[in-house]
């Protein structure tokens, strides 16, 4: 019998082969920098933009700033050992640090400060280096629970895209990440969640194709296609993905062979009737991503923030939100130039929006000045299982 496999087969930099290496390594260097700052901080010689006392401070950063950095490091290597699952490397552990160490930094520079300066760095890389944004989602690490494995109870398979997984809101904005409200959601609507194994390691393929990258696409939904057959005990349950440009490409890849749903055909047509919908009083607005209008499912989309809002805005003029992928990033001009009539359409006391797509709701985030989450959120927070009642309250 092979031995279950404890690493993947990794041949990049040695600090991005073990979570605790680059956590350590910048949680080190990190409370070294806080008590550098600290000292002219208690001296009256430095102003940081916060409400804490110098003495207060120090206490927050090495409580929020240095341990959850150890943790996090320690956690990411040990978990696996206890576990068996394959451990996070290479890529998505660099953005996972990349996305940790950017919302550090904005918490201690302040937006004002971390703009400017970013934007200085960028001008003088001569544009290469990409745009950093306010609306920059948080890191995250999502682990799936197991299945209840109720007797009688249908399932539903879940596969919680690679940006749902690694990008949580805003900083500012409080709201759970999407696998979470996802989750509990279709629990509410009486589903038993299943996910496929080795989550951390699947992918559609999606930001391959878009590079041209067609081989090495296919080759990634080839094995997201079977990792779903099995979780969905080849096809007998749905399979729902949470973010519609992973879901447009795995319908054209198996859909055929597999009940692929978006998350946005599947609420509409399925979850709705299972639950008790009590809409919010606040106007909400919602933006169709390109897959959506591919797929036809706008006005599926438009009828599910109906039944949770009185007042539901889809501004015509703006169609691509611009972002494409990570375009945003490095062409910001792209998600500027297409969403310029986005806020002058807003209503007044609109601050909520909500769409399909994690990546774009960055840059609708930054155009509108207020957060875009996904229209599970919406859902989730307004809906009880049927039998119960009780008041939506969306957060903000």
């Amino acid at each position: 019998m092979s031995p279950i496999p404890r690493l993947k087969d990794y041949r990049g930099p040695a600090l991005l082969s073990y979570g605790f290496r680059p956590f350590f390594l910048l949680g080190a260097l990190y409370a070294g920098f806080a008590i550098l700052a600290w000292l002219p901080m208690l001296n009256g010689k430095l102003e940081l933009s916060t409400a804490f006392s110098p003495f207060d401070w120090h206490v927050h950063e090495m409580v929020y700033g240095y341990l959850p950095a150890v943790v996090t490091g320690f956690l990411l290597t040990a978990i696996p050992n206890w576990t068996g699952r394959l451990p996070i490397q290479g890529m998505p552990l660099l953005i996972l640090v990349g996305l940790t160490v950017a919302d550090l930094l904005h918490g201690v520079l302040g937006t004002r400060v971390m703009q400017g300066a970013l934007d200085a760095a960028r001008r003088l890389s001569g544009n290469k280096l990409p745009r950093w944004s306010p609306t920059l989602p948080r890191a995250i690490y999502f682990r799936p629970s197991e299945p209840r494995k109720m007797a009688n109870v249908e399932r539903v398979v879940y596969f919680p895209s690679c940006a749902a997984r690694i990008m949580g809101t805003q900083r500012g904005d409080d709201a759970e990440a999407l696998p979470v409200v996802a989750e509990r959601l279709f629990r509410k609507a009486g589903f038993d969640v299943v996910y496929p194994r080795q989550l951390a390691a699947l992918c559609c393929g999606q930001p391959f194709e878009s590079k041209g990258l067609v081989d090495t696409a296919d080759r990634k939904s080839a094995e997201l296609e079977a990792a779903l057959s099995e979780a969905s005990e080849n096809g007998r349950w749905p399979i729902v993905f949470d973010t519609s440009p992973c879901a447009y490409r795995m319908r054209h890849f198996c859909g055929t062979r597999l009940p692929v749903h978006d998350s946005i055909e599947f609420i509409h047509d399925v979850v709705l009737s299972r639950l008790v919908v009590v809409p919010t009083r606040e106007p909400v607005v919602i933006h169709p991503v390109c897959s959506v209008r591919k797929m036809g499912t706008v006005d599926q989309l438009a009828a599910i923030a109906s039944r949770c809002s009185a007042e539901v805005v889809c501004v015509q003029d703006v169609l691509c939100c611009g972002f494409a992928g990570e375009k945003g990033f490095n062409r910001p001009e792209l998600n500027e130039h297409a969403l310029r009539h986005l806020k002058e359409a807003l209503p007044p006391g609109c601050a909520h929006g909500y769409s399909s797509s994690r990546t774009c709701e960055i840059g609708l985030s930054e155009q509108a000045g207020f957060p875009y989450r996904s229209i599970i959120h919406l859902v989730e927070a307004c809906a009880s299982g049927k039998g119960a009642v009780r008041q939506c309250a969306v957060k903000s």
